[in-house]
């Protein structure tokens, strides 16, 4: 075989490799793309949860002293009507 024969015969099996690895080449592009947005998302469902349960603590020590003032009002109210019912 000639020079030429093999520089034909070498570009088609390069054309041959090409055709193979581009398609896994782009795919690994993608979801490197995927996988850099997935990390994105993933980081701002965390903010979200973090602020969600932020809230939720900050509820709670007001439901706390909501029940704390209610108790305390119920006892001022018995109190109250204890000392009217004596005659105080």
């Amino acid at each position: 075989m000639n020079e030429v024969g093999w520089f034909d015969f070498e570009t088609r099996i390069r054309d041959l490799v090409m055709n193979m690895i581009d398609p896994i080449s782009k795919r690994g592009l993608d979801d490197r793309d995927k996988l850099v947005k997935l990390r994105t998302d993933v980081e701002h469902v965390k903010r979200k949860n973090d602020d969600i349960e932020f809230a939720i603590s900050k509820m709670e020590v007001k439901i706390f002293t909501i029940e704390d003032l209610y108790k305390k009002n119920n006892r001022i109210v018995k109190h109250s009507s204890l000392n009217n019912d004596v005659g105080i």
